[in-house]
């Protein structure tokens, strides 16, 4: 479903059309014992249904449709196989576009599975006269509907996540996500109300490599802290930050009703160009500039942000810090005497514990500091 959101985006930014417009239609299984106002016992989403006003199936568009590792849409980062990641989730889709060919306005209607295209021959005069391009993903399969979000908010919040750059850049059309219980978001309107105002970036370099890293707090649709690695304006992979920055654990106080978690977005031209056809993954090793001393390994890149993260986040850190260290002298002076030398001679083994461990945790990993010491 992000993959059909970002090409109705790149189809948008080839037309000149003056309301630019992105509708998503999430439709849920049937349930005859859904209550709407309780809410109980939402069923999952089984299809979505994008719709745009770009550019449609045009014929060069068609054509690179059919075509493998299509080169059309290079310049953007396209690897010319998102087309195929549908069917890796979905049973099949169907397709229906209306657009202009020359001065007549055409129509194509077909659907795709992995037997391929069905009609061939889909080309026909239309009798609207306004570009309109839907795509239907149909047959959520299994394995990826159970780990689907069951929330449109989360959903919604998941696809502006997704498409952040994008958003950023302030050329996004306008986005509304829909479902079949009449739930309704307005993405951009929720980014300028609860995200923009919180931006902030950062810009540094390794080597001869330049990049930009943008910081986010995120009060909702978040659910860890996260620092995600983009190519071509979209998020290729993300990595959970509790597991590099230790006191970075659970939701951020910062003084309002609901606090945040923060999300990191890393933009760079040597990720657009390390970044593997499936845009699931990089491959630096194939980049040819993986000599520059290891700095540009993804465990160097992710290292370096991961500094200007921590720099970003002093303020709270800082509290979680002391916070942590208040708790772990009360709990050595009053339950565990034992590691009090270890504490007053080694505070530094403080930093390596997390900061919302149980009093259980807190020995095991003041014992294990101990062992190392000796």
């Amino acid at each position: 479903m992000f993959e059909a959101v970002v090409n109705s985006i790149q189809s948008l930014e080839d037309t000149n059309t003056a309301d630019k417009m992105i509708e998503v239609f999430a439709e849920r299984e049937e349930n005859e014992n859904f209550d709407i106002f309780t809410k109980i016992e939402i069923t999952p989403f089984h299809s979505f249904t994008v719709t745009d006003n770009g550019n449609g199936f045009t014929p060069d568009n068609y054509r690179s449709f059919r075509t493998a590792d299509s080169s059309l849409k290079w310049r953007k980062g396209c690897k010319g196989i998102g087309r195929f990641l549908w069917l890796k989730a979905f049973e099949k889709v169907e397709i229906s576009s209306t657009f202009r060919e020359g001065e007549k306005w055409k129509e194509r209607k077909f659907s795709f599975n992995l037997n391929g295209i069905s009609p061939t021959d889909n080309l026909k005069d239309s009798l609207e006269n306004q570009n309109k391009t839907i795509v239907k993903l149909e047959g959520f399969k299994q394995n990826f509907r159970n780990k689907s979000p069951l929330s449109l908010e989360i959903l919604s919040k998941k696809i502006i996540e997704h498409c952040l750059i994008y958003f950023l850049l302030d050329n996004c059309p306008k986005i509304v996500v829909r479902d079949s219980l009449g739930e309704i978001f307005w993405l951009n309107d929720y980014f300028e109300t609860n995200i923009r105002d919180s931006l902030h970036q950062d810009e540094f370099s390794i080597g001869e490599q330049h990049f930009i890293l943008y910081h986010v707090k995120m009060p909702e649709g978040a659910t860890t802290h996260e620092l995600h690695f983009c190519a071509n304006k979209r998020e290729v992979k993300s990595f959970k930050l509790n597991r590099i920055l230790t006191n970075l654990q659970g939701r951020i106080q910062d003084g309002t009703e609901t606090g945040f978690y923060y999300a990191g977005f890393l933009t760079s031209k040597y990720l657009d160009s390390a970044v593997n056809p499936s845009r699931t993954n990089f491959e630096f090793e194939e980049n040819g500039q993986i000599d520059l001393a290891d700095n540009l390994s993804e465990k160097g890149i992710l290292n370096t942000a991961s500094k200007f993260i921590s720099s970003y986040l002093c303020d709270y850190l800082d509290e979680i810090c002391k916070k942590k260290k208040e708790r772990i002298q009360n709990y050595v002076s009053h339950k565990q005497p034992k590691y009090r030398y270890l504490v007053a001679q080694r505070p530094a083994t403080l930093d390596a514990i997390a900061p919302n461990i149980t009093d259980r945790e807190l020995d095991v990993a003041l014992y294990k500091e101990l062992l190392q010491w000796d």
